[in-house]
């Protein structure tokens, strides 16, 4: 699935643009990575045809969010990539109606807010809405999940992995 900063990584391949806040975080570990050489045409290919989201029967994967009330098909890629409003509608309605269920689905998986917003290094679930990003670029866990038994497994804290790493 395509984000935020593989979006940004494909823009400064095909355009030269090379945003300021990518360069921060982490995306000038990308460019010097290629040693002075532009982005393999094979690479390009792989961000540029990536999945902006993921069906699996009544399962979504996604990077940012979407709107539930609206078909999958008829979004755009910003909201897949960027919108933060999905998972924070999900941890307020959460309080209310814990069993409340976004778009119908049986489960949503996002990424990109990372739960450190809500206090936590772990994954959280907001009525039908897992939240995965642990907070690896920040200092935090890279997580990953068994979407059918909820079973997850985390890195070590990246602060203590990698001396770059932001710490918290």
């Amino acid at each position: 699935m395509i984000g935020n900063h593989d979006l940004w990584a494909l823009q400064g391949a095909e355009k030269g643009l090379s945003q300021e806040v990518w360069l921060g975080q982490g995306g000038l570990n990308t460019v010097q990575s290629y040693d002075e050489v532009r982005m393999l045409p094979a690479h390009a290919l792989f961000l540029r045809t990536a999945h902006a989201w993921i069906k699996l029967e009544n399962t979504v994967c996604v990077h940012g969010g979407f709107d539930p009330a609206r078909p999958l098909a008829e979004q755009n890629l910003r909201t897949f990539v960027w919108d933060r409003s999905l998972l924070f509608s999900a941890e307020k309605r959460h309080r209310i109606e814990p069993d409340f269920h976004y778009g119908g689905y049986d489960d949503i998986f996002i990424g990109h807010t990372t739960t450190e917003h809500f206090g936590s290094i772990q994954p959280l679930h907001f009525c039908n809405i897992w939240a995965l990003d642990t907070g690896a670029g920040w200092g935090g866990a890279l997580t990953i999940m068994d979407i059918d038994t909820k079973e997850y497994w985390q890195s070590e804290l990246s602060a203590l992995l990698y001396e770059t790493s932001p710490r918290f």
